[in-house]
């Protein structure tokens, strides 16, 4: 397992929100009821290699992509001060070996995916989440 895809599990592995998730290198991809999926990717927002966001796409498995919503990671827990510089942005970047480039406590990360689940869980059929068919 890469870095990316432990970051994504670690954001999104234990959601209540989707089902039957599935991981492979910077996108998860899962089920938020009957005929809809989610899938969350690391994005970049300008420079290569500096991943500064969260894209979901919510798709109807009858209709195709119904959504897409970037998350900026600045816009969620803000920008990071420095000595070197007023603010930096916080991301993970693929330089050397994969890593986050500011330090981002468990406490970001989980507000990161708060942010993220709270939107994604608009779209799910509530009835299919009272039920929690999930197979």
């Amino acid at each position: 397992m890469d870095f990316f895809e432990k970051e994504m599990r670690t954001l999104f592995g234990d959601n209540t929100v989707m089902s039957d998730l599935k991981f492979t290198g910077k996108t998860m991809l899962g089920r938020l009821d009957e005929n809809k999926l989610c899938k969350l990717e690391f994005v970049r927002t300008g420079t290569a290699g500096k991943y500064t966001a969260i894209q979901s796409t919510i798709i109807n498995s009858n209709d195709g992509v119904i959504d897409k919503q970037l998350f900026k990671f600045s816009d969620i827990i803000g920008y990071f001060c420095s000595s070197l510089s007023d603010k930096i942005e916080p991301y993970m970047w693929d330089y050397k070996k994969p890593e986050w480039y500011t330090k981002v406590s468990q406490s970001d990360k989980a507000k990161i995916a708060d942010t993220v689940l709270e939107y994604v869980e608009m779209f799910q059929d509530q009835s299919y989440a009272m039920g929690m068919q999930f197979k």
